[in-house]
């Protein structure tokens, strides 16, 4: 070389290669952290709350429902109603009292399953919080199904769930009944 510097070309390959990898692990964690934020967005649940009226094995049953009718499982951490009334918070697990707090009959009332502080809802699964069961009598399912109404007319409703990604969600319902109340 004219000016008495010689290229070391083991070193250039070298420092090539380590700035190469370098720009490739930095191009794959920010590929990867787009990949989660899209799919993150991707996956959203979206919790509903229905009161089907339903016949199985020749019984009619009325229920109060939440479904997941989003992407994803919705991973629910607390459900909790609150009277209208007296501003008594009641959970899931204590739904009896909702009959004690409106002086109901609940002999037709049955409470679901539903006894874990934490329940994973699959996309389009739905799981019955409880229900009543009606009468074979007319006069008697009238009146199971007004009682069923005054019930929800006088309750809210508040659900806390989360995403797969752990995204924080919550469903307020002010009033699980408007028609009629």
């Amino acid at each position: 070389m004219a000016n008495g510097y010689r290229t070391n070309w083991e070193m250039v390959t070298a420092v090539s290669a380590v700035v190469t990898a370098v720009i490739a692990l930095g191009l794959g964690i920010w590929d990867r952290t787009e990949t989660r934020k899209a799919n993150a967005l991707s996956v959203k649940p979206i919790i509903s709350v229905g009161s089907p009226i339903e016949t199985i094995d020749g019984v009619k049953r009325r229920s109060l429902t939440i479904t997941n009718n989003g992407l994803g499982p919705a991973d629910i951490k607390e459900i909790e109603f609150t009277s209208l009334n007296t501003g008594k918070k009641i959970s899931v697990k204590d739904l009896e009292s909702i009959f004690s707090e409106f002086e109901l009959d609940h002999k037709y009332f049955v409470r679901s399953s539903w006894s874990s502080e934490s329940v994973l809802l699959r996309q389009e699964e739905s799981s019955v919080l409880f229900f009543f069961n009606y009468p074979k009598s007319a006069a008697q399912a009238y009146n199971v199904e007004m009682n069923y109404i005054r019930v929800l007319c006088q309750l809210s409703l508040r659900i806390k769930y989360y995403s797969l990604y752990d995204e924080p969600y919550e469903l307020v319902l002010d009033r699980l009944h408007r028609e009629g109340c």
